[in-house]
């Protein structure tokens, strides 16, 4: 009994974001968040000499999963707080050299559990 309010109590006010998903915790992604870190990497890469139309396709995923986030997630009017675009891409491609082989939409999810802890909460009035 013990362990299970345990339980309870932690995911409850755990202060990372909730995953949705099916009963084994899959989901199906879309787009460009079902390429590798690898492949962003050197998107990244491209961007710098010159070659920005692929790093926009996955500033403009990423940016749409932080939207759904926003509007799906409890107490979060804007999850990326004061941190701007190059910050989150910077990140990003720090995250993904480190992991390769990850999707980007996995490091995107990580992003997000990074970014909640300052996420702006209530609209400015």
């Amino acid at each position: 009994m013990k362990s299970s309010v345990i339980v309870l109590f932690v995911s409850l006010f755990s202060p990372t974001t909730a995953i949705a998903a099916d009963s084994d915790e899959r989901y199906s992604n879309y787009g460009s968040g079902t390429q590798s870190c690898e492949t962003y990497v050197k998107a990244r890469e491209d961007s710098r000499n010159g070659e920005e139309r692929i790093e926009l396709v996955f500033l403009t995923w990423l940016n749409g999963f932080l939207s759904a986030h926003n509007y799906y997630v409890t107490n979060t009017y804007d999850i990326k707080g004061t941190t701007d675009n190059e910050a989150l891409l910077v990140w990003l491609e720090n995250y993904c050299k480190q992991n390769p082989r990850k999707s980007f939409s996995s490091a995107v999810a990580a992003l997000a559990d990074e970014l909640y802890p300052k996420r702006i909460q209530q609209a400015p009035k």
